[in-house]
């Protein structure tokens, strides 16, 4: 984790905004809805992927990323755009909840995101 300067105020207090608009920005780019809360890893297109990968600069900005796996060089993460999804989630306090679907022998990754409120939907 970043270590703070001292009297510096966290990431988590001083960009709120920010974060929300990149967890929203996030479940939009994953197509997760209020009715539709599931992800399938499967599913997840590379321009997805890269969509993700590509608010790294941002991610890093507004969240604690510094000790992130995902951001350190020479580091390999099988998928790294699923632990930024992971991450993020994480620092803004929703859980994600990993299972197995299995659909004619095949079995599937899936997380089911758990939001506490309607903080990330436009209604």
């Amino acid at each position: 984790m970043d270590k703070k300067k001292t009297g510096q105020v966290s990431k988590a207090i001083r960009f709120v905004d920010e974060r929300k608009k990149i967890v929203k920005d996030i479940i939009k780019t994953i197509g997760v809805t209020r009715e539709n809360n599931t992800m399938i890893v499967k599913n997840m297109r590379t321009t997805i992927q890269q969509t993700i990968l590509d608010m790294e600069d941002n991610i890093r900005k507004y969240f604690n990323a510094g000790g992130w796996h995902v951001f350190k060089k020479g580091v390999e993460v099988e998928r790294p755009f699923l632990s930024i999804i992971k991450k993020v989630m994480n620092e803004m306090g929703i859980e994600l909840i990993h299972f197995h679907k299995h659909i004619k022998d095949e079995v599937l990754s899936c997380y089911i995101f758990n939001f506490t409120d309607n903080t990330y939907f436009d209604d």
